[in-house]
């Protein structure tokens, strides 16, 4: 069962999740769990980024960022 986190930000509803095939692109992008304790500062964004991936995957990375 999936878990998701749902919020809205400026006016817009996002839904964020992760499913096998957006994990695969995040790796495939660069992205290593096994970082997170290393490098928290790039890998933390970088998850929630790829949360953003199943039902926004259009969203501009600077909206993200805000």
């Amino acid at each position: 069962m999936a878990k998701t986190l749902t919020f809205t930000f400026e006016g817009t509803d996002y839904t964020l999740e992760f499913t096998r095939r957006t994990v695969r692109e995040m790796e495939k992008e660069g992205f290593a769990i096994k970082n997170a304790e290393e490098k928290p500062m790039t890998a933390l964004p970088q998850f929630f980024a790829g949360a953003f991936k199943v039902h926004h995957k259009f969203v501009k990375p600077e909206v993200i960022e805000k």
